[in-house]
């Protein structure tokens, strides 16, 4: 399958919005033009104690007023009244310098920063802010000037030497007046006083400008010059002069927006006055209301994931292809479970996509926004980041991820671990009468331990059987003839992957054509286990490749009796992927806690749910329980079988058989 094509599969259904036009031609020229989508206010909690949070901005180290690396402009500054009323500490990562076409936007989908200044309200693909300034563009004169200009329609224009920057609003206001031989035009590369100074020197009559930028460079400078802002301010049909700007985040960081929302609406007269001290001439913007108060009791639920922000993953088989499902689950169940009008349900959704941006939304969900437990773990190395903030916390955390974290006291994993999905292959091999077999692991410590725990496993289910062989490969490999020749050489019945899902598909796409005629049998991980996974094995792998079972948390074929799947794809239009039931089922776990001990507070939460008697529905037949020691959620697994010649995705995969996962034990005792 083609990586368009993966990118294709691997995309949600997003509800489209018309773009701002000028954003599109990157007006107005701050420090940070990317884009954002429109976020909400809602009151934050007080944060626990003095525990501060990191508040990471991506900013330019070079573009006053805006900002700089000695953080004296006003974006700099507004953000340091904003953290001082939610209790952060401001860090930044400073963008390239000379700043490269889609670098900030990139660098905050990556996870490096968390937040971008000045961008245009309600732009796609990014969650804004409520906007904390509107500007508009200026007129420049000097302050002798025999004549005054503050209209576009000035019948004097036409006879004046006007500057203008190419493609601003202005621009094309002056051209649908047809002047053109007297208007010259500059770049947002020529130095930003150009038309200032050129203005001051008598060779051009009229400067047109961002609002922002005359007003701080006319004062530093210390010119005789004039602003008056440019009227009309929407040149009809529709070009306005003026631009409302906010914060912008990811898509999907809607925790985040809110607190800064509140954090606006507290402190709107110190962040007017600092950009009315840098000279940003203001059009009038209504503040933002005052929010209401949390629920009394309310179980407020920090669900911190990698979902999908901008037309395509970063990676092609990234983690946001299990986070976007996963949240889909937790929002499902929120909605369905907040029926506790003594305890109501808020989810406080976070984006995270790597372990860094983790760690830090999961510090700021707890210290500054209350949250009571917290979800998530799915990407590389976000469960023990999150793990790690929980325990510092005090909170319960709701792993919902594959994986080898180490045990801690309030971690309850939901998704299985790397040995529980193990057993469960081991069994299926056994079952399908497997005697001999050729493992394929990655060269790493994580595959050399997978491999381990499968040698573990097939000695409890297929005490017979032998391994004929194995090979140890780099996690980038481009070809695996090697591992086709040995397979082949060694006679062995099966084959087994141990290798990430990516690597999967390079070798199941050769496999075919190598003339190897061994069953293969792949290791789980949580991006093998998806639907787009799915799909392209299908349209890539031949019979032999995807003919044997594979093991999953969960499919969207499964009947179960609360109609789960049916009402997962009624809700979203997409079938429930192991993620999403997995999210479901924590956020499940987490109300059904907070119902059993009588409170939301977080150490009766941990209590019940160490208590090895505690009980959870979860739409797999009998209630399921945490395990002692490690705190393993003890769940049957699914075999399913691909359908390549399904022609709906929720019929991909249609489970074999319900696998009883017992063979492994508690990793740690105590729950460390």
């Amino acid at each position: 399958m083609t990586s368009a094509a993966l990118r294709q599969a691997g995309r949600l259904a997003r509800l489209a919005c018309l773009p701002f036009a000028l954003a599109v031609l990157g007006w107005p020229p701050s420090a940070a033009q990317d884009a954002a989508a429109q976020g909400s206010a809602a009151r934050p909690v007080a944060a626990r104690g003095s525990a501060t949070w990191e508040l990471k901005v991506c900013a330019d180290p070079d573009n006053l007023p805006y900002s700089d690396r000695e953080q004296q402009g006003f974006e700099n500054r507004v953000l340091e009244i904003l953290a001082d009323e939610v209790g952060a500490e401001v860090s930044y990562a400073w963008l390239p310098v000379p700043r490269r076409e889609g670098q900030a936007e990139l660098m905050l989908r990556m996870g490096a920063c968390d937040v971008l200044a000045s961008v245009p309200d309600g732009s796609e693909p990014y969650l804004t802010t409520l906007p904390y300034y509107q500007s508009i563009e200026t007129f420049v004169t000097r302050e002798d000037a025999p004549f005054a200009v503050d209209s576009l329609d000035d019948p004097r224009l036409a006879e004046l030497r006007i500057g203008v920057l190419r493609g601003s609003p202005s621009d094309y206001a002056l051209v649908r007046r047809g002047m053109i031989d007297n208007v010259s035009h500059f770049f947002s590369s020529d130095p930003r006083d150009e038309i200032l100074r050129r203005v001051v020197d008598g060779t051009l009559d009229v400067g047109i400008l961002w609002g922002p930028i005359a007003g701080y460079e006319a004062e530093r400078l210390d010119l005789p010059v004039t602003l008056e802002p440019v009227s009309p301010e929407l040149d009809m049909p529709f070009l306005p002069m003026f631009q409302s700007l906010s914060f912008a985040l990811r898509s999907d960081d809607l925790a985040l927006a809110n607190l800064l929302n509140a954090a606006l609406g507290r402190r709107w007269a110190d962040v007017q006055a600092v950009l009315e001290g840098y000279g940003v001439p203001l059009r009038p913007l209504t503040p933002p209301g005052s929010p209401g108060q949390p629920a009394e009791g309310a179980l407020r639920i920090g669900v911190v994931l990698p979902t999908l922000t901008g037309t395509d993953p970063v990676f092609p088989m990234g983690p946001e292809l299990v986070g976007e499902p996963a949240l889909r689950g937790a929002m499902l169940a929120a909605e369905r479970l907040d029926v506790d009008p003594e305890r109501p349900v808020e989810l406080l959704v976070a984006t995270a996509p790597t372990a860094e941006a983790a760690e830090r939304a999961a510090r700021r969900l707890a210290a500054a926004q209350g949250a009571g437990v917290l979800v998530g773990g799915e990407g590389e190395g976000q469960a023990e980041a999150i793990a790690a903030v929980a325990e510092e916390f005090g909170l319960p955390f709701l792993d919902v991820g594959g994986g080898t974290l180490a045990c801690r006291p309030g971690t309850f994993r939901v998704g299985a671990d790397d040995a529980t999905y193990l057993d469960a292959l081991a069994r299926v091999m056994a079952e399908d009468g497997v005697e001999s077999w050729y493992v394929v692991y990655t060269d790493t410590p994580l595959g050399e331990e997978r491999h381990r725990l499968l040698v573990d496993a097939l000695e409890r289910e297929a005490p017979g059987g032998e391994e004929v062989g194995s090979l140890a490969v780099p996690p980038d490999q481009p070809l695996y003839t090697r591992a086709f020749d040995a397979i082949a050489e060694s006679g062995a019945g099966a084959a087994v992957l141990l290798l990430e899902a990516d690597a999967q598909l390079v070798f199941l796409g050769q496999y075919e054509t190598a003339g190897v005629d061994a069953a293969v049998y792949a290791f789980p991980s949580d991006i093998a286990q998806t639907r787009q996974f799915y799909a392209a094995l299908a349209f890539d792998a031949g019979a032999t490749a995807s003919a044997a079972p594979r093991v999953a948390l969960w499919d969207a074929s499964v009947a179960d009796d609360a109609g789960l799947n049916e009402r997962f794809l009624g809700r979203w239009g997409y079938p429930m992927d192991p993620a999403a039931w997995s999210a479901y089922a924590a956020v499940k776990v987490a109300v059904d806690a907070a119902a059993g001990a009588g409170s939301s507070e977080p150490e009766d939460l941990l209590r019940y749910l160490s208590d090895p008697d505690s009980r959870f529905d979860l739409h797999k037949g009998e209630p399921l329980a945490f395990r002692e020691g490690d705190h393993q959620l003890v769940q049957p697994l699914y075999a399913v079988r691909l359908r390549p010649d399904a022609a709906e995705l929720p019929g991909l995969a249609a489970v074999v058989d319900v696998v009883e996962v017992n063979g492994g034990e508690a990793a740690c005792e105590g729950g460390r």
